[in-house]
């Protein structure tokens, strides 16, 4: 069996059921191969699509973005936001990380902001 470890966790964001969220954050690593999970997780029922993320091992800060997706769950439970490495071992620092929705129930608004540009 896979054993994890958590680098991050956070309960506090009050993600909606059936919703995408864009998750920004630094990180840095001199360990070659090492890749962490991303996804939000209640239990093994809730436990939505994992999405790996490749770390560049040059001991130096770079920005990573992803899409996380939530599933259905009742409004009772609150997924929480985890960032974890999956049967490996290494180093890893982590800052600044946002997490912003990008869609959600057709019953739930959408905060938008205009005149910011992203740039890549």
């Amino acid at each position: 069996e896979a054993q994890g470890i958590s680098l991050l966790a956070n309960g506090s964001l009050q993600v909606v059921p059936q919703a995408h969220y864009r998750l920004k954050f630094w990180a840095r690593t001199s360990t070659p191969g090492l890749s962490i999970r991303a996804n939000f997780y209640v239990d093994a029922r809730y436990d939505f699509p994992q999405v790996p993320i490749a770390l560049i091992p040059d001991g130096a800060w770079h920005e990573y973005t992803v899409t996380l997706a939530t599933g259905e769950f009742p409004l009772t439970l609150q997924p929480i936001l985890r960032l974890w490495l999956i049967d490996q071992a290494g180093t890893v620092d982590i800052d600044d990380v946002s997490v912003e929705r990008l869609n959600g129930p057709a019953t739930q608004p959408v905060a938008v902001r205009f005149g910011e540009v992203e740039r890549r």
